[in-house]
This record gives C-alpha cells, structure tokens and sequence, in this order.
C-alpha cells in the first residue's frame, strides 16, 4: 500500500511539474505621464528605445511619455516633441522584449486619416500601415514603428501581446515512462 501511495504521489507531482506554465495575453497601456525623456525606458517584459534620422532632429534621441502615449524627442530642433513624427526626418520606437512574443495590437494616438506608419518585425523589412489599430499575429522578439513622411505625427497608446507557455521539460517525460515501468513491474509482481 506504501509503495502504491508513493506511486500515486509521484505521478501527481509530475504531471503538475509536466503541466508548466500556460500562456497568457497582455496589454501594456502607456496612456500616462511616465519618466522624462530617456533613451530607454525599461517596462519590465520590454524595452523601448527611440531613433531619429534626418536634417531637422539633431542630438540625443529620447522616448516620451504622457497623457497620449509614447513618442519621441527627436534632438533640439524637434517640433513635434512627444510624437512620433517624419517633419524634420523619420522618428522610430522600437520595442525589445526579453523573451518570444506573439504581437496582437498596437494601438495609435492622435492618429489622423492621413497617417502613415511602416513596422518591421526582427529587424526584417519593413511595411507601409495607415490604419489605427494594428491588428495581427507576429511572432517576434522585436518590432520598430516609424514615421513615414512629413505631415505623419502619432503616439503609440498601447500594445497587446501573447506570452508562450513554457515548454514541457524532457525531464518529466523519463519521470512519467520511469514511473509506468514501476508501475508494470509491480503488477507483474503480483500476477
């Protein structure tokens, strides 16, 4: 009866070990005042940096936060301060997460019918979008959003990702197959 117990409490503890951790959807709103500008601003599961090139974005690039969401300080001539804008050169957020991620929305701010916007995905090619939100299924471990000409100026109010489960371990696939071969030999025993 011992051993039967101990069998019994084995195979619980390792289909729950087998069983790992299960997805999950997340929603990063970045709809209020956050820190000051800053080249990089950490959010925990992900990194946002920001990247301006062009005549009229001179010195150091910084991510904004407010009210209407992130955006970027493209250098001292930068107008638009607080957007992600193409007057002056094209500004880009681009977003790093620490693990594998499957990116479902991205949703715009102050986004006007005659917004542009090019995302790339890895570091791939990038693609012209003018419709606010996003919606899709990219798997993916980084994506960059920039401005795509002069009269374009937007803030990113949020984004909407799926986090992987944790695969099964090869471990817990011995610890069940050792566990069936205990349980076979015990009834061999018996017969």
């Amino acid at each position: 009866m011992a051993l039967r117990n101990s069998i019994t409490a084995a195979a619980t503890c390792a289909a729950i070990g087998l069983a790992g951790t299960s997805a999950f959807a997340a929603t990063h709103s970045f709809l209020f005042d956050g820190p000051d500008n800053q080249r990089t601003i950490d959010f925990g599961d992900f990194t946002v940096t920001a990247s301006s090139r062009g005549w009229g974005n001179w010195g150091p690039d910084e991510v904004t936060q407010n009210a209407d969401g992130l955006g970027v300080h493209g250098g001292w001539f930068d107008g638009q301060g607080g957007q992600v804008d193409g007057s002056g050169g094209r500004e880009t957020l681009t977003f790093v997460f620490d693990e594998e991620v499957t990116l479902t929305e991205i949703a715009f701010g102050n986004f006007g019918r005659r917004d542009d916007y090019q995302l790339s995905f890895n570091g791939g090619a990038s693609s012209s979008h003018d419709v606010d939100p996003w919606a899709g299924s990219e798997v993916l471990t980084s994506f960059s959003v920039t401005a795509v000409g002069p009269r374009d100026r937007w803030t990113i109010e949020s984004i909407s990702y799926d986090v992987a489960a944790v695969p099964l371990p090869a471990g817990g696939l011995l610890l069940l197959s050792g566990l069936a071969g205990i349980g076979f030999a015990r009834r061999r025993k018996m017969a």
